[in-house]
């Protein structure tokens, strides 16, 4: 994929990649921190709550297997489909999850769905900025993340045992 490293578009696509960061950042951040804990409410055992804290290293052990399957596609859809789709998967089970067993298992479908797509996004990286710019573009948009991450467990956590705890799960899936 060879770049078009024009300063305007490098721009658009930084605050493209920041503003995506943002707000995984936050849906991230409250899927990691609570649903453990929602988990373990709904009576949960502790396998139950287990496969949740394990969900994203099995997304990431299963990620080179996608990487290989999606190695002809275009990295921008690749992207942006299994991001939305690791969404929709979470938060439509969320919704109907009625035992603890779901929560888990939905937790570790949306992760596996997440990180397939990091073959992609490294590939995607590559081609919108330069080699002279890519480390520092990266690492305010890792910023970004992680400063969205803990303004979102904050307010998350405000609201966990105000609101129904899949309606604070849903939320965060939709920013």
């Amino acid at each position: 994929m060879e770049g078009n490293w024009a300063p305007a578009r490098v721009r658009r696509n930084f605050r493209i990649d920041a503003g995506s960061a943002l707000c995984t950042g936050v849906y991230i951040s409250i899927v990691v921190t609570f649903m453990p804990v929602v988990v373990r409410r709904m009576g949960g055992s502790a396998a139950d709550v287990a496969l949740v804290i394990a969900a994203p290293f099995i997304g990431h052990l299963l990620s080179p297997l996608f990487t290989y399957l999606f190695a002809g596609l275009p990295p921008v859809r690749v992207v942006a489909a299994t991001a939305t789709t690791a969404r929709v998967v979470f938060l439509v089970g969320v919704l109907v999850a009625a035992t603890p067993l779901m929560f888990a298992a939905t937790t570790v479908v949306s992760f596996v769905i997440a990180v397939a797509n990091i073959g992609a996004y490294t590939w995607l990286m590559q081609g919108i900025y330069p080699d002279r710019e890519r480390a520092k573009a990266m690492a305010n948009v890792r910023i970004g993340a992680s400063i969205a991450g803990i303004a979102g467990a904050a307010i998350g956590g405000a609201f966990i045992d105000v609101i129904p705890a899949a309606f604070v799960s849903s939320g965060s899936a939709t920013s």
